[in-house]
């Protein structure tokens, strides 16, 4: 190997993971995580069709999106890149508003109303607690390389 090869081979950058590529697939084990959550509550609880309250009708969606947006956050603190989890929540949020207006315009349907309420009423409590909690956890265990 002649230098110049030799100091090329050097002072060529590693080829790495993409961050964003990472966070992608990060928010898919999240969602695989509150599904998993979801099927888990309402097997263990046989409740799954409630009306009346708003407590009836929120409150088991609210309890699983809190619960799995807290374990989801445990692993933040010892990963190298924390971030990548706020930004796995941040892209749930993404796909769940192009989903709604995926609904909302879509033609054929004779009420997408409805289809938007079920989407939002499984989506939104994961949404919210998930990318509060991932990104106050990030801004308390975030590396000084980070910010």
């Amino acid at each position: 190997m002649s230098e110049a090869d030799r100091l090329y081979n050097v002072n060529k950058p590693k080829l790495q993971t993409s961050s964003f590529a990472t966070a992608v697939g990060i928010s898919f084990l999240l969602l695989f995580g509150y599904v998993l959550g979801y099927a888990i509550f309402f097997l263990l609880s046989g409740d799954g069709g409630e009306t009346g309250s708003v407590l009836d009708v929120w409150g088991p969606p609210l309890v699983v999106g809190v619960a799995v947006s807290l374990i989801a956050c445990i692993p933040m603190r010892f990963m190298k890149k924390p971030i990548l989890v706020a930004w796995g929540m941040a892209l749930l949020a993404a796909y769940y508003v192009v989903m709604l207006i995926a609904m909302l315009t879509a033609a054929g349907t004779t009420d997408p109303g409805t289809a938007a309420y079920v989407l939002t009423l499984f989506c939104l409590p994961c949404v919210i607690p998930g990318n509060v909690f991932a990104w106050i956890a990030w801004w308390h265990w975030r590396k000084p390389d980070e910010e």
